[in-house]
């Protein structure tokens, strides 16, 4: 399934994987190449992401909703 980019940029801003610190520094690139394409390929959180964007978008809608409204009272 392919995701649209505004969720993948969601989940890169607020969900970034694992990154492991120390010891040689090939090492370490290597191992967080491997697991920035795992974690691509099978953990990313798109349900949660999903579920942070749209309550988002309704915040958004309920307070430009209140704004509207208020304006003609």
């Amino acid at each position: 399934m392919k995701h649209p980019k505004l969720v993948e940029w969601w989940i890169d801003l607020h969900h970034p994987p694992p990154v492991t610190k120390g010891g040689d520094q090939e090492l370490v690139e290597a191992t967080n190449e491997r697991r920035m394409r795992e974690y691509r390929e099978t953990r990313r959180p798109y349900l949660q992401a999903y579920l942070e964007l749209g309550m988002g978008l309704a915040v958004l809608s309920l307070m430009s909703w209140a704004i509207y409204s208020s304006s003609f009272s």
